[in-house]
């Protein structure tokens, strides 16, 4: 999976007006997804989606998440098996 950040950017146009904006990154590219939080669910109409993953990481990747978290939102994007 790669691990991106969506966070949102606050920025001042020529007239001194505050614009708020969105931005996403990827900040780590080919991990290995260990396990997925997942419950069952009594109603299959609306089932429940995993909020905790296990990831392998490095030390330093593991630095990076945690301050990624705190700036904002992350979310894991399944890689293509071909690439």
């Amino acid at each position: 999976v790669d691990v991106l950040l969506t966070q949102t950017i606050m920025l001042k146009n020529e007239v001194g007006e505050e614009l708020e904006r969105k931005a996403s990154e990827t900040l780590i590219s080919d991990v290995r997804l260990i396990a997925l939080d997942q419950k069952v669910a009594s109603d299959p109409a609306s089932p429940e989606v995993g909020r905790t993953a296990t990831l392998e990481v490095t030390p330093r990747q593991a630095e990076m998440l945690a301050l990624a978290e705190e700036m904002g939102k992350l979310s894991l994007s399944l890689r293509s098996i071909q690439s």
